[in-house]
């Protein structure tokens, strides 16, 4: 803007044949709380034209250089000793999981619906609703959950849950999850044996 107005000056074109024009145009390209300031300071310095182009010039300057000013100040403020201070007091006063925490995180872990029937009233691991073990196979798959513990997070080759044991086979899997074609080896033997027997 001072290169066209020098320009313009150096052809003998005087400001006051378009500095109202200027003046106009520039506060209505400048954002609405600095136009209030622009206007404040015309009425401090008790300047009666608003619109001249050399007063706007040297606020719009003045309010550059301030700004500069203060971004300089605010950056070596940033990189003063004090930050590294603030950081270590936030690190120290955030919270310690405490066994009491982490107790209540397991409770609610174990509190989550039933993967079964969606039911809140009991765990996976007591679900009672008739489903075949298909069904039982693909609503653990679609909840992520391990088709030996019905705990989220692995999968069935991954599972430590050494806590689980079926009521039927004994083996390390729900209840739930028990194949229901499966037959005692025991009572398969002893039918063997009988069927040979009466053979003989």
């Amino acid at each position: 803007m001072q290169r066209n107005i020098a320009a313009l000056t150096a052809l003998g074109v005087q400001t006051g044949s378009y500095g109202a024009m200027l003046a106009s145009a520039l506060l209505r390209m400048l954002p609405g709380e600095l136009v209030v300031e622009y206007h404040k300071h015309c009425s401090a310095e008790k300047k009666e034209d608003s619109l001249c182009i050399a007063s706007l010039q040297c606020f719009l300057k003045n309010e550059v250089e301030s700004r500069e000013k203060a971004l300089q100040v605010g950056q070596r403020e940033g990189k003063g000793s004090n930050t590294k201070p603030r950081f270590d007091n936030e690190r120290s006063r955030a919270p310690r999981a405490s066994a009491a925490s982490l107790l209540t995180a397991s409770d609610s872990k174990q509190k989550e619906p039933c993967a079964f029937c969606a039911a809140k009233d009991h765990v996976t691991k007591e679900c009672q609703t008739p489903l075949s073990l298909e069904e039982r196979k693909g609503a653990l798959l679609k909840a992520g959950r391990c088709f030996r513990c019905s705990i989220k997070g692995h999968t069935s080759r991954e599972c430590r849950n050494k806590g689980v044991k079926c009521k039927i086979c004994s083996k390390r899997h729900l209840t739930q999850m028990c194949n229901p074609a499966w037959k005692p080896a025991a009572n398969t033997a002893t039918e063997l044996h009988s069927a040979t027997g009466s053979e003989d």
